[in-house]
């Protein structure tokens, strides 16, 4: 977040506060965002049109409120808003949460390594 933060991209963080206190956070792109951002990696394959969620976190004990669909739920909005069309969620394990809004598996990753 530091880094969308220092690109000027304000626009792309998306913030849960109780009135007292940060309960959640949530990172997108847009074709709005700049492009020097790495999380911008997809839009040459998905079209110019592509945007990005993903990030989401919430406090540990805020969890089982409905804090993190509400956040994927008002960005999906707000990224349909500027124009997205086609929204990917990187690196994700929780799919059933994602599939309560819509969202569907395109690509599936095998983690691998390698002793270097």
């Amino acid at each position: 977040m530091n880094y969308m933060a220092s690109v000027g991209d304000y626009q792309d963080l998306l913030i849960a506060f109780d009135g007292e206190r940060v309960v959640g956070s949530l990172v997108t792109s847009c074709p709005q965002s700049n492009p020097e951002r790495t999380d911008v990696i997809w839009q040459g394959l998905l079209g110019e049109d592509a945007g990005s969620l993903g990030s989401v976190g919430v406090a540990v004990s805020e969890r089982g409120r409905g804090i993190g669909i509400a956040l994927v739920a008002y960005a999906s909005e707000i990224l349909k808003q500027r124009g997205v069309r086609n929204c990917y969620i990187d690196w994700l394990v929780l799919t059933d949460f994602y599939g309560k809004l819509g969202y569907e598996n395109w690509r599936t990753y095998q983690p691998s390594w390698r002793e270097l």
